[in-house]
C-alpha cells in the first residue's frame, strides 16, 4: 500500500492480518517538513529583457529553477532572458537544511512581443481635397497613433478617415504600441494630392467692333491638361 502524509509529525502505522485468528504489527513513520519555498517576479517582461528572479524561501540547502523554456539554474537569485514571446512557467525547487526534504512551487509569466504594424489606404493619390480612408492591417498591438504628415497632429484608434486639403506629398505613418507598452513598430506609405488647376485668361482690349474685329484670347492657366472653351453666343 502507498501511503501519502500531507502533515509532518509522527505517525503510527498498524497492520492487522486475519485468517484462523488475528495478528497485528505497528511501527513509527517520522515525517519530517518540507522547505517553505517561494519566490517573486515581474508579471511580465519585454522580449530578450533581462528577467530577475527573487528567492524568498528561508533556510534553503540549495534551489533549482527551470524557466519553462528548457533553460535551467541552480543560482539562489537568477536571471533569464526569453528569446520568443509567449507564456512561460516557472518552477523553483528547494531543498531542505534537515534531511534534504524537497518542494516545488510554479508561477507563470508573460513575455511581450514585438507588434507589427502595417495599414492600407483606399486611395493614395488623387486632386485635392483628397479623403483618404486608412485601414489598419497590424497585429499585436493595443495602442496605435497616425500621423498624416500634412501638420494636422496625431490621431488614435486603430482605423481613421482624413482629408487632404493642401497639394504635395504626404508621408502617412502609423505606429503601434503592445500592450505592455514594450515595443512599438511604424509603417509608412506616402500619399500624392494633385494641386487643382487655375483657370485664367486675358485678352487685349475690352471694346470690339462686331463683324470686323477678332478677339484674340491669350490662356494664362496653370496646372491645367485640357481645356474646353465656352462662349455666350
Amino acid at each position: 500500500a502507498t501511503i501519502r502524509f500531507e502533515e509532518s509529525g509522527r505517525y503510527k502505522i498498524l497492520l492487522y492480518a486475519a485468517n484462523c485468528g488475528i495478528h497485528s504489527d505497528s511501527t513509527f513513520v517520522n515525517v519530517v517538513p518540507a522547505p517553505v519555498v517561494d519566490f517573486t517576479l515581474p508579471n511580465f517582461a519585454c522580449m530578450a529583457d533581462t528577467v530577475s528572479f527573487t528567492n524568498t524561501s528561508p533556510d534553503l540547502a540549495g534551489s533549482h529553477w527551470d524557466f519553462g523554456d528548457g533553460s535551467t539554474s541552480d543560482e539562489s537569485n537568477p536571471q533569464h532572458a526569453y528569446a520568443t514571446p509567449g507564456t512561460y512557467t516557472i518552477r523553483l525547487t528547494g531543498r531542505s537544511l534537515v534531511y534534504d526534504c524537497e518542494h516545488s512551487i510554479t508561477k507563470e509569466i508573460k513575455i511581450v512581443g514585438k507588434p507589427t504594424a502595417s495599414f492600407a489606404a483606399d486611395v493614395l493619390n488623387g486632386c485635392q481635397p483628397l479623403p483618404v480612408q486608412f485601414t489598419n492591417q497590424s497585429s499585436n498591438g493595443l495602442l496605435y497613433e497616425w500621423d498624416f504628415g500634412d501638420g494636422s497632429g496625431i490621431a488614435t484608434g486603430p482605423n481613421h478617415k482624413h482629408t487632404y486639403y493642401n497639394s504635395g506629398t504626404f508621408k502617412a505613418s502609423l505606429r503601434v504600441y503592445d500592450d505592455n507598452n514594450c515595443f512599438a513598430d511604424t509603417a509608412v506609405l506616402n500619399v500624392i494630392i494633385h494641386p487643382k488647376p487655375i483657370a485664367d485668361f486675358i485678352f487685349a482690349n475690352q471694346k470690339y467692333c462686331l463683324g470686323c474685329d477678332t478677339l484674340v484670347v491669350q490662356n494664362t492657366s496653370t496646372g491645367a491638361g485640357g481645356y474646353v472653351w465656352s462662349f455666350q453666343n
